[in-house]
């Protein structure tokens, strides 16, 4: 019997050591930090002024504003497929055109963001370089 309390002697003390080593602890409060007087406290600057920004070129009625650049194939396969998995996928599978149709809408209906311009530059794209 005697050694059971003392098991038990060692276990209580075991657990309530450290919570009363903790309790007698004091926590050093951070001194706040160093005050700058007022008068040494630089003003801020202001910002020199932009520069004026180039003015366009009149366009004339006769010359049509230049439209945006045709998007790119391989651009759209990095910027918006890799998002979600890796190119490497793609680079394996070999799909004709149909094929490539059925992935890219199915991509679509799954989040990818493609406008209809796009979504047929990447078919094209696809079924030209991972075609069969």
């Amino acid at each position: 019997m005697t050694v059971k309390r003392f098991v038990f002697a060692v276990l209580c003390l075991a657990v309530s050591l450290p919570m009363l080593l903790a309790c007698g602890q004091e926590t050093e409060t951070p001194s706040p930090p160093p005050t700058i007087p007022p008068a040494i406290v630089p003003s801020p600057t202001p910002a020199p002024p932009e520069p004026a920004a180039p003015s366009p070129i009149p366009s004339s009625p006769s010359q049509p504003a230049p439209s945006p650049a045709p998007p790119d194939g391989a651009a759209l396969l990095q910027e918006r497929c890799s998002v979600c998995h890796s190119l490497d996928r793609v680079r394996g599978a070999r799909k004709g055109r149909e094929a490539w149709e059925q992935t890219v809408d199915r991509m679509i209906r799954r989040g990818a963001q493609l406008n209809e311009e796009e979504r047929a530059v990447l078919i094209a794209y696809l079924a030209r370089e991972y075609g069969p």
